[in-house]
């Protein structure tokens, strides 16, 4: 480049300097719609990557990432279509075989989730999409570089705390900050310089004064928690008063540098509960503060667990593996604090992010979502936050592929009869001679989590009825679709179709979800019925579809009827979901808030529902729009059937 006529060797020689300076652009895919042209293209490029090229925000070599094309500009209001570069077709190993590392695919943390100015967007029955900060490539700490003992028996997994003496604290790591976000039930918190010992959690007002406790509650625990976590506060005029306020029985204290998330758990002995009634929830959090892929010491309310994890016994302590691997700087059971305190050890968090407010995934929202799936795009950075801890890939999407080219597998699952696994067989073996292999298995044979990782990972098509098998599915790949086989539920003397954790799939706007049909769910599985599905999966994987999917695609008649009846009758509808979430009305709401109770009218939802004290109690439901609604869906509902006996079945 020659310099033009009148511009000085200086002059150019900034102007190149300024040039260097600005950064690529690059297509940003969290709010924008694509077309599956190879999942999220737009923001990966479909580059084939190895398994050890892990995202430098997690402490690893950062892969390359592509450019925008020229004189493109990132936005998050257009439609991106990428046309698909030249594609080596997939070797189709077994669900057994390992998978070759350049057959799958890995993004890039620090392109993934840079912050876009995304307006509010209000719909009806939809989330508002939430601003969240930057994506944070966290500094180093100066407790770096501190001398100091590791402590190491704080957990099981090295969490980089060391011990130091009190008076060695540095004096801006004694007053607290704090930035929230969100509002009432659903605020999460990040804290500068959080302390835990006498009184439980504590910060330390030094200068600055901190807002008012009541605008620093939150809710640790889930759907069944309530906003009342906020730690005690003590006051101090500078730093020596603060160093006393510390009260170390030996003059010592436990430092751990960097950030550290706190959550409760609730049922964590199932991996499902353990996943998205804790982490998830926690993990939103974090996605709001910009920690999405930075490394995190978590400090959980974890319930113990007995024995040894070992395969065909993992059910206990499952949840415990991942999230050690999932944060990335060891985990703290929140009984390893108490007997440091008990000890009169104090231990001190740098950076301290809390809050995991109304998102967990029994929390029942209007749009019949899992909270902060499409609002901070939270289901797929869950799934690549899982993959990258457990050093794992996922391969691209590849299309115009053969039907064997296809990998489809199907979960067991404790409510399949005899007859609906004969079904199975016979469909698997039907289409096996039309080229489609799809392979049963289950999930027990797989272990430790990475190996299922690895399965989810390298397949297209999840077929599994509901329950804690339903939880793995947003896992899988961008471009893969799950088929719901339902279950039969029986209980209050009636029987109906169940598709239980669809708001799981509805809240995964990156797969495709389809339903066994419900009408003849309830007289089992036939070959035909299941081939039908299987068969309709494939030519998705094969031909793409947009991704996001747009709202509601994902829901089963059941979750259909219910959202369409909240835009008919939205005060209902509101109080309705309110009850479900236990803020007001009987419990029996919250026990019955899965959406083919309201639909099919059972359990508190019953019009004649009454508890044995002959008390009617009937929960709120906008019972006349659904029954109208009933017969639009007709051919895909049943019947409100009854059955003869006692007790529910799952």
């Amino acid at each position: 480049m020659a310099a033009s006529s009148g511009t000085s060797p200086a002059m150019l020689a900034i102007m190149l300097v300024l040039l260097a300076c600005i950064p690529a652009a690059y297509y940003i895919g969290s709010t924008a719609n694509q077309t599956v042209d190879g999942p999220r293209n737009a923001v990966l490029g479909n580059t084939r990557q190895s398994k050890t090229q892990i995202p430098s925000a997690l402490g690893r070599p950062k892969p390359s990432v592509p450019k925008a094309p020229s004189g493109e500009t990132p936005s998050a209001a257009k439609t991106i279509t990428v046309a698909p570069k030249q594609q080596v077709p997939l070797v189709e190993p077994s669900l057994d075989s390992k998978v070759e590392p350049s057959s799958l695919h890995l993004p890039s943390a620090t392109t993934f989730w840079p912050h876009i100015a995304v307006p509010q967007r209000n719909t009806p029955t939809g989330e508002a999409q939430e601003e969240i900060d930057p994506h944070v490539e966290e500094p180093s700490s100066i407790f770096d570089t501190m001398p100091g003992d590791l402590v190491p028996d704080l957990s099981d997994v090295p969490t980089g705390c060391k011990w130091l003496n009190v008076v060695d604290l540095p004096g801006d790591k004694l007053g607290a900050t704090v930035h929230c976000r969100g509002i009432g039930g659903n605020r999460s918190c990040m804290y500068e310089n959080m302390f835990y010992g006498n009184q439980d959690f504590f910060t330390i007002q030094l200068g600055k004064p901190l807002p008012p406790l009541d605008q620093l509650k939150v809710n640790t625990k889930g759907k069944f928690g309530s906003q009342t976590w906020v730690p005690k506060r003590e006051f101090a005029g500078n730093a020596a008063e603060a160093r006393k306020r510390i009260q170390s029985k030996d003059g010592r204290i436990i430092v751990c540098p960097h950030t550290t998330l706190h959550f409760g758990t609730m049922f964590s002995n199932n991996p499902g509960h353990g996943l998205w009634d804790g982490l998830y929830p926690a993990f939103l959090a974090a996605i709001r503060f910009g920690y999405a892929a930075t490394p995190l010491r978590l400090v959980p309310t974890l319930d113990a667990w007995k024995g040894d994890c070992a395969p065909g016994k993992t059910m206990a302590c499952q949840a415990k593996l991942i999230m050690e691997q999932f944060g990335g700087r060891g985990l703290i059971r929140h009984p390893v604090l108490k007997a440091h305190k008990a000890a009169g050890v104090p231990v001190y968090f740098e950076r301290f992010i809390v809050g995991s407010g109304q998102m967990a995934q029994r929390w029942t929202q209007t749009d019949m979502s899992i909270p902060g799936g499409r609002s901070l795009d939270g289901m797929r950075r869950y799934r690549d936050r899982m993959f990258w801890s457990h050093n794992m890939t996922y391969r691209p999407w590849v299309p115009k592929r053969t039907n064997r080219a296809v990998r489809a597998f199907i979960v067991d699952n404790k409510r399949y009869s005899s007859s609906d696994k004969a079904a199975m067989k016979l469909a698997v073996d039907t289409l096996k001679i039309e080229g489609i292999d799809v392979v049963q298995m289950s999930w027990a044979s797989y272990w430790p989590f990475a190996k299922q990782l690895e399965v989810l990972g390298s397949s297209d098509i999840y077929i599994t009825g509901p329950g804690t098998g339903m939880m793995l599915a947003p896992f899988m790949p961008d471009g893969s679709v799950v088929i719901n086989l339902l279950s039969q539920r029986k209980c209050y003397g009636r029987t109906w179709p169940h598709p239980m954790e669809e708001y799981i799939l509805e809240g995964s706007p990156h797969l495709r979800a389809l339903y066994y049909n419900g009408k003849e769910r309830l007289t089992g599985f036939t070959a035909n019925g299941l081939m039908g599905l299987i068969r309709r999966a494939v030519n998705l994987t094969r031909t793409g579809f947009t991704i996001p999917v747009p709202k509601r695609t994902n829901l089963s008649p059941e979750g259909h009827v219910l959202v369409e009846a909240c835009d008919l009758a939205p005060v209902a509808c509101n109080q309705m979901v309110k009850e479900m979430n236990g803020q007001g009305g009987p419990y029996q709401c919250v026990n019955d808030a899965w959406f083919s109770y309201p639909v099919y009218e059972v359990g508190g939802y019953d019009l004649n529902y009454s508890r044995p004290d002959g008390k009617n109690v009937s929960c709120t439901v906008p019972r006349d729009e659904i029954r109208m609604l009933r017969t639009k869906y007709a051919d895909q509902l049943a019947g409100m059937e009854t059955f003869s006996g006692s007790g529910c079945s799952s």
